[in-house]
C-alpha cells in the first residue's frame, strides 16, 4: 500500500489506496508550490537537514535545490 501525503492550507491529509498505513508502507509526499527539501524536512523531521530526504530520493532528484510542484518524494521515516 502506498500512502500519499499532500499539504493543503498548512494541514496534512493522508490518502491511502487500501487499508491503514503501516510502518512498512512508504510515505509519499506530493511537492506543493514553494516547497523546498529543507521545508519538507522541517515538517517531517523538525530540522532543516534535508540530507536524508535527498538520499532517499536520489533516483528522482539530481539537484537538491531543484524540485517541482507535483513531484512525488519518498519520506524516509525510521
Amino acid at each position: 500500500m502506498d500512502a500519499v501525503l499532500g499539504l493543503y492550507d498548512d494541514s496534512y491529509e493522508f490518502n491511502t489506496k487500501v487499508g491503514a498505513v503501516s510502518e512498512e508502507d512508504p510515505v509519499i509526499y506530493a511537492v506543493r508550490k514553494n516547497d523546498t527539501l529543507c521545508s519538507i524536512a522541517r515538517r517531517y523531521f523538525g530540522s532543516d537537514d534535508c540530507n536524508a530526504l535527498f538520499r532517499a530520493n536520489r533516483s528522482v532528484i539530481a539537484d537538491p535545490d531543484v524540485i517541482w510542484e507535483g513531484q512525488q518524494l519518498v519520506i524516509p521515516l525510521g
